[in-house]
């Protein structure tokens, strides 16, 4: 019941479709999960599981060398399952900046002006 017996019940049923893509779901619930016992990844874990992956990308025994007492397996579970979460919740004002900055470039083509250029040749 702690865990929510709602959604476990869910699971036989969606567990058969996607099954590629379920399996490593099902994995990640049901090998990962208890993963809380044996420790969560700290805070400075995860700090430097972004910054090395940054700078890896996917070379996840890499990775799982800065990292002791982690397999590359369960980083590589940790960031397929959190990695695009957290990226936003944790950077969320850097999001917004290229967002914003994004719609700002947008804008600017929107504008009639830009004919107007045509007129004038920067040689």
């Amino acid at each position: 019941e702690k865990y929510g017996e709602g959604k476990w019940r869910q699971v036989p049923l969606k567990a058969g479709l996607n099954r590629c893509r379920k399996s490593c779901r099902l994995r990640w619930l049901n090998y990962l999960r208890p993963n809380i016992k044996r420790g969560e990844f700290t805070s400075d874990e995860v700090d430097l599981i972004i910054r090395m992956h940054k700078l890896l990308g996917n070379r996840w025994s890499l990775i799982a060398g800065r990292l002791p007492r982690r397999t590359a397996n369960d980083i590589k579970n940790y960031c397929n399952t959190h990695l695009k979460n957290m990226l936003f919740s944790r950077h969320n004002k850097e999001v917004i900046k290229l967002s914003s900055s994004a719609n700002h470039k947008y804008q600017i083509f929107q504008k009639p002006s830009a004919k107007k250029d045509h007129h004038h040749h920067h040689h």
